[in-house]
């Protein structure tokens, strides 16, 4: 009987070599998973009849082709990505500053949209410009890094979904509210949904309905700017993702709701200058008096109130020179003294009270130990 066996594949072997060829097989792999999930182990015959059955299978990770665009130096999985990344506004800037580049070079602006335009003509004929070491599982975005995931759902066909704005129905889930407040407060309470800088939102609306199109009918995410193939996909991405708020980090997502907000008055009241009194002192829009540090010993004194003016006028009368002034003090001290003395009796006696108590309840306590003694039998 063969001393090297296999327990889990319940085989025998006639040498160590062998035994550890084996533990390196799939056949040894699938059974060792089939006995964690608590299966009975498969015989070697079955196993490789199972093996021809499976498909052939596919490479690890294959190279795809991408949107390239040579004015920004990024590359996209899709062409909405692309077409998003064509109305933002950097682009617009870059391909700006690229055609005056051209116009002083007397080459013209015909070469530089041809240079955008030449990608997306290459996706429809089936020729992309491939970007050397990116593969289906790591594509670079505008947003990030797409997953597996979103490189899968880029097949699926573009489906927008039909889009009329109402200030009273939430964009995330269709809720519909009394007023345009309550349904803002109805996305912040629900979904989590922040409106930055309020103070200084000019078009509540605006923003609303450019959010709502974003996501309805461009099919972006507010959050990470990832496009996908349908509004519920979109929604479904932001409700896992958490990311039902607005982006609002950068420069380019200032750039993108720069329209729907005014800082200019909000800038001029932090810019107020405070007004300059004759009298050296500053008056602040608030209300609030900054005075001169010049008058400091001015601004330190107190002045007593009229009680407090009768009582000092009434000490100084009394502790003032003469025999009448002298009985007067003398008077006081008597009775501040004696009020002094009957405290102090009333304190002690307290104690006396308190110590014939203490004593008391200790006997009490001492004469329940020792009842059981005297009792008669």
């Amino acid at each position: 009987m063969s001393e090297y066996k296999c327990i889990t594949c319940r085989t025998s072997f006639s040498s160590q070599e062998e035994r550890e060829n084996h533990f390196r097989s799939d056949w040894h792999c699938y059974n060792v998973k089939r006995k964690v999930a608590s299966l009975q182990p498969l015989p070697l015959a079955l196993f490789e009849e199972r093996q021809k059955m499976l498909p052939a299978a596919k490479p690890a990770a294959t190279t795809t082709q991408k949107i390239y665009c040579d004015i920004c130096k990024k590359a996209f999985s899709t062409k909405n990505q692309f077409l998003q990344h064509e109305r933002s506004k950097r682009h617009l800037k870059g391909l700006k500053e690229a055609q005056e580049a051209f116009q002083k070079s007397e080459e013209g602006v015909e070469d530089v949209k041809e240079d955008v335009s030449i990608k997306e003509d290459a996706k429809e004929n089936g020729s992309m410009k491939e970007v050397g070491g990116m593969t289906e599982a790591e594509v670079v975005t505008e947003g990030g890094v797409a997953t597996e995931t979103e490189t899968a759902t880029d097949t699926l066909p573009f489906q927008p979904e039909a889009y009329t704005f109402d200030p009273n129905r939430c964009i995330f889930c269709g809720t519909i509210s009394d007023s345009l407040d309550a349904n803002i407060a109805h996305m912040t309470q629900k979904h989590g949904f922040l409106i930055p800088d309020r103070q200084c939102l000019k078009d509540v609306e605006g923003l609303l309905d450019y959010l709502g199109q974003k996501i309805s009918v461009g099919c972006i995410c507010i959050g990470c700017n990832h496009g996908f193939k349908s509004p519920h996909a979109v929604r479904a991405h932001m409700f896992d993702k958490g990311h039902t708020r607005m982006a609002y980090d950068t420069e380019e997502d200032f750039e993108e709701f720069e329209s729907f907000y005014d800082y200019e008055e909000e800038n001029a009241k932090e810019e107020e200058i405070p007004t300059l009194r004759a009298t050296g002192e500053l008056e602040l829009s608030d209300g609030r008096i900054l005075g001169n540090r010049e008058y400091t010993r001015y601004y330190k004194q107190s002045y007593a109130t009229e009680s407090e003016r009768r009582e000092a006028l009434k000490t100084k009368l009394l502790l003032g020179n003469g025999p009448a002034s002298q009985q007067a003090t003398a008077i006081m001290l008597y009775q501040e003294q004696k009020q002094t003395v009957v405290e102090k009796r009333a304190d002690v006696e307290r104690l006396h009270r308190y110590a014939i108590r203490e004593r008391l309840r200790a006997g009490m306590n001492m004469n329940k130990i020792h009842l059981a003694h005297f009792c008669h039998r």
